[in-house]
């Protein structure tokens, strides 16, 4: 699927889904993910006071998990604002676990740019032999 199609699709999300109280705001950004097996999942961001909420790519990536898939090819998160959202910690670290060839995984940081997930996490706490001892 190419940038405008799933651009098509996850703005459905990000404008046709809010949910709003004085503790929880709900769908305000939007993420779409495509699998290996061109399956597309998507997901809104949910934010708590209580910092228990979740990030739009990580609620996608439930579905995809909850339809037992784990192999994503990309993704793009856009906001209510009209922004596209690079990933958060969060949700590259569930992405990176769940499946090691989501290494390869493209997420959408502008209309033409991708980046894979090795590029978005230069370094992290599973890659031993890129970190120095103290």
């Amino acid at each position: 699927m190419n940038y405008d199609k799933l651009l098509e699709i996850v703005k459905k999300e990000v404008y046709t889904r809010e949910f709003e109280t004085d503790k929880v705001t709900a769908g305000a950004v939007a993420s779409i993910l495509v699998t290996k097996d061109n399956n597309f999942y998507t997901g809104v961001c949910v934010v708590m006071d209580c910092a228990l909420g979740t990030c739009a790519e990580r609620s996608a990536a439930f579905q995809m998990i909850k339809n037992n898939e784990t192999e994503i090819k990309i993704i793009l998160t856009i906001g209510r604002n009209g922004y596209i959202y690079p990933p958060c910690g969060a949700c590259l670290e569930l992405i990176k676990l769940i499946n090691p060839n989501n290494k390869n995984t493209q997420f959408y940081i502008s209309k033409n740019q991708t980046l894979n997930l090795n590029q978005l996490m230069i370094k992290n706490w599973q890659d031993k032999e890129k970190m120095e001892k103290y």
